[in-house]
């Protein structure tokens, strides 16, 4: 299938004081090369390039990633990209094979993880004081530190950590060749159970993708999410951070991987199974896997959230 769409990628580029999107796309029979955007902060440019490319892709909530990615930007900007988006937009479905996908040699070469999803998750936590009532930062200031308190929150730093974390570990899980350390209690297991564990995190991670907490739908997701936070504790500021981490917006809550232990669960009886040295062969993997009746299932059919 031929590619029809002038557009061909989106990439952003920086300098010490800019930070701009360029577009890559054909002209007379020509690749070139535009910069379409410019913005102050590395994360915005970084976030509309993927809005951008996962538009080129299909991607379901491309639409909404590439609104979100422009909303405080000025007037002309704004316009730009929507023109570019509807054009995008008019010739995507004609460029999609029989699976729904879009063969673009261009994106299939671009490895890197989008920031949309992750860049819906807030920067700043709410305040509350002893009340519950929120407060603003300068009422705060006035106020004791025992007289309020922090909403505990994901951050997008402390969410492509965790993201990252899941994707590795469904990874490893699915392929016997690699190695991922899983705790002895969950050894020895038939591959189908393997599978229903990788499946775990993916789910947790799609939630991310999404700007969604990852709220574990079963014992085997609240698994997958202990072990999702264990191995992102060990990312910040060691070799295995990942590189996106940088492209997005640094946080003071950043990594509060101990509240998160509390604020996710609703509450720690699968520790039981990992810690007492319980083989899971005690339970039927229907006794893992089986859904919660809260939070509720997930939809199906969920528009896609990323190309990858």
């Amino acid at each position: 299938m031929s590619y029809h769409n002038p557009y061909k990628l989106f990439l952003p580029q920086h300098t010490p004081s800019k930070h701009r999107v360029v577009a890559l796309y054909s002209s007379d029979g020509w690749d070139e090369l535009k910069a379409i955007a410019t913005f102050d902060n590395r994360w915005d440019a970084v976030r509309l390039a993927d809005a951008l490319n996962e538009l080129l892709a299909g991607t379901g909530l491309a639409p909404e990633f590439v609104m979100e990615a422009v909303h405080s930007a000025p007037g002309p900007v704004r316009a730009e990209v929507e023109r570019i988006a509807e054009k995008i937009s008019s010739d995507v479905e004609s460029d999609m094979n029989l699976f729904g996908k879009v063969h673009n040699k261009y994106l299939d070469a671009l490895y890197r993880p989008s920031i949309c999803g992750v860049m819906r998750f807030p920067v700043r936590s709410p305040i509350f004081d002893d009340s519950g009532s929120e407060i603003d930062r300068d009422t705060a200031a006035d106020l004791d530190e025992d007289e309020y308190y922090f909403e505990t929150i994901i951050t997008p730093r402390t969410a492509e950590a965790l993201r990252t974390a899941g994707v590795v570990a469904a990874d490893e899980i699915k392929h016997p060749d690699l190695s991922y350390g899983l705790p002895p209690a969950l050894e020895g297991q038939k591959p189908g159970f393997y599978k229903k564990l990788a499946q775990c995190f993916e789910n947790l991670v799609d939630d991310l993708n999404r700007g969604d907490d990852p709220e574990p739908r079963s014992m085997g997701e609240e698994i997958a999410l202990w072990l999702m936070l264990a191995d992102a504790e060990e990312f910040p500021d060691s070799d295995m951070e990942p590189a996106s981490i940088r492209d997005l917006p640094e946080s003071e809550h950043d990594y509060s991987f101990d509240e998160l232990r509390e604020a996710l669960y609703q509450d720690h009886d699968f520790r039981d199974l990992l810690h007492t040295g319980k083989k899971v062969m005690g339970l039927s993997l229907d006794e893992v896997f089986k859904p919660f009746r809260n939070p509720p299932p997930r939809q199906r059919r969920r528009p896609t959230a990323t190309r990858n």
